[in-house]
């Protein structure tokens, strides 16, 4: 039974708000959009976009690639080994398939256990695990693939890695290119490599919250400036996918725009194979298709070590082959959820309530699951998490941070602390014997956290008999959401529950029915188990705070569609 209860809070508004305003107007004042932005806000332009020329180092880049290209060089392209990495290193050799013959393009890659860095996928592997033997025959095909290169390009990863770009150099007389959007410190790899990436210093692009698939698009957006063979808009589909699994900031308008291009015009076989045996349809998606259907097929298969699978899904185009990679991805996808669920309820029950920041230490942990299960935590607890596992006397692991909380930067001052990876997801080393010095730290520099409980955040209250009235006007701003910009959410107050079902294959979705007019209204919770709220009865009263949303149903024996207003519930008393 669920018995925990939150605290409900409702928003703030960020603009002034008048009794004439309709429910649109209302939403965007709340969230600090004026009443002359809400139509770009809501269907954004091609005018949002920035010029590329604006990147820096993006001149010098275009003129490599375009030399390779002329020069019919041979081309490797480094993949990172999750969703903005694996479209990021997919643009490129589907860009380059169109000037090159393909044995003339090739790819490396390291599975997600190992590490994100170029290196990763060159360095020597000691051991004798099965694990080891595996990896050390895959960086020896990676090490020649490197060594017969004119030119290799890394995605998505790899701005700090001096080491990974002086092994390059020393195996190959290859060119470096590396396209990136990660922190960037003291200059990186600049002396090494063509390193194309808005965080680092001297950068003028206005959009510092691109994300590598994004950059990857604009480094091409100015190369086609020039060869003017190719249609990039194709790729916007691609571009759509990394900006969203990577959590990139959706209150930007380039943001907005290209995730909105990409979500209109799904071109990739691999993507629409797997939009259509989730049972959407391709030509009518919103945000929350790729973050609850797309991206946990592609990093599932990342963190149970296949990342090879996604990678060819998304460069094929035969059918009967995709449909094959699919279904091994979504077993895959399957094991990935029952580990995240084990690991997250083991590590639930080691979190001290009364720490600011949340480091779990776990010998026995999966090192790919470590970003995934601390995202679990932070959301339920509301504040940074770490998962971290020692080895040789140091801990490493991975964390997200919660709130907007710039956990990187709060972490700069410790010289024993080591992180990469964006500002609040980032992973972290440190000595071991320095966890309890760390949870001092943090303990004592962290912001006051305003409660110990979580909170739940709603924008408005509504009647359960109106639901069907705002749910048009809240889709259109939950179409795309992401970070900086949240779902808009409501509350229902005295709402009479009518019937209680659970459903799903697993058992672990629970509907309401309720008593609410002519609107219908049903209250949904997925992921729960079956005694979730059972002491809720018929013709009991309940609040619930969620995600109103209409669910429709085409029947398709009687041909007749049904529209029911339903609301997600975030929390429900």
């Amino acid at each position: 039974m669920e018995t925990r209860i939150l605290n409900w809070i409702k928003r703030k508004p960020k603009l002034e708000l008048s009794k004439n305003d309709d429910t649109i107007t209302k939403i965007a004042k709340i969230r600090g959009i004026k009443e002359e932005d809400i139509t770009d806000f809501l269907n954004p332009s091609e005018d949002e976009l920035f010029s590329p020329s604006k990147l820096m180092n993006v001149n010098k880049a275009r003129t490599r690639i375009i030399q390779a290209i002329k020069n019919n060089e041979n081309i490797v392209i480094s993949y990172d080994p999750d969703a903005d990495g694996i479209t990021s290193g997919t643009l490129l050799v589907r860009y380059f398939r169109h000037y090159l013959e393909e044995d003339k393009i090739n790819y490396i890659y390291s599975q997600r256990e190992d590490g994100h860095s170029v290196l990763e996928q060159l360095v020597e592997v000691f051991g004798d695990s099965e694990e080891a033997e595996k990896r050390r025959k895959l960086n020896a095909e990676n090490l020649l693939k490197v060594s017969k290169a004119d030119l290799v390009i890394i995605a998505d990863s790899s701005s700090n890695d001096i080491e990974g770009c002086e092994m390059i150099k020393d195996y190959s007389k290859a060119d470096i290119i590396v396209i990136d959007h990660h922190e960037v410190n003291n200059g990186g790899v600049s002396d090494l490599a063509i390193l194309v990436n808005p965080q680092q210093e001297g950068d003028k692009y206005p959009n510092k919250h691109l994300s590598g698939c994004g950059v990857v698009f604009k480094v091409l957006q100015r190369v086609e400036e020039k060869m003017k063979k190719v249609n990039l808009d194709q790729y916007y589909d691609l571009v759509a996918v990394g900006a969203l699994a990577d959590m990139m900031d959706m209150t930007i308008m380039e943001n907005r725009y290209m995730v909105m291009r990409g979500l209109k015009n799904m071109n990739n076989m691999g993507l629409i194979r797997i939009i259509k045996s989730a049972k959407k349809n391709p030509d009518f998606l919103r945000g929350d298709d790729v973050g609850f259907t797309i991206a946990p097929l592609i990093n599932g298969s990342a963190r149970m070590g296949q990342i090879e699978l996604p990678i060819q899904l998304l460069l094929s185009d035969e059918d009967k082959e995709v449909k094959s990679i699919r279904l091994k991805m979504n077993k895959l996808n399957e094991q990935r959820k029952q580990i995240q669920a084990e690991l997250t309820t083991k590590y639930e029950k080691e979190v001290n309530i009364n720490d600011k920041v949340i480091i779990i230490s776990d010998t026995e942990g999966n090192k790919g699951f470590n970003g995934l299960v601390a995202q679990n935590i932070a959301q339920k607890f509301q504040r940074p998490t770490f998962i971290v596992r020692e080895f040789n006397g140091m801990m490493a692991g991975s964390g997200r941070s919660f709130g907007g909380i710039n956990t990187q930067e709060l972490l700069e001052p410790l010289d024993y602390v080591k992180t990469q990876g964006h500002a609040q997801s980032h992973g972290i080393d440190f000595p071991a014997d320095k966890l309890n010095d760390l949870r001092d730290y943090l303990n004592k520099n962290m912001p006051d956290l305003k409660s110990k409980e979580p909170i739940v955040m709603y924008d408005f209250e509504i009647e359960a008999d109106k639901a069907y009235d705002y749910t048009e006007d809240i889709d259109a701003f939950n179409y795309i959401t992401g970070q900086g910009f949240p779902k808009v959410a409501v509350r229902i107050n005295d709402v009479m529950v009518e019937g209680r079902r659970v459903m799903g294959e697993r058992k672990n979705t629970i509907k309401f029915t309720t008593i609410s007019g002519e609107s219908n209204l049903e209250l949904i919770k997925f992921m729960v188990d079956e005694e979730y709220m059972s002491h809720i009865g018929f013709f009991d009263t309940v609040s619930a705070v969620g995600v109103l949303s209409m669910n429709v149903f085409y029947n398709f024996a009687t041909k007749v569609t049904t529209r029911t207003p339903q609301l997600n519930i975030t929390d429900i008393q």
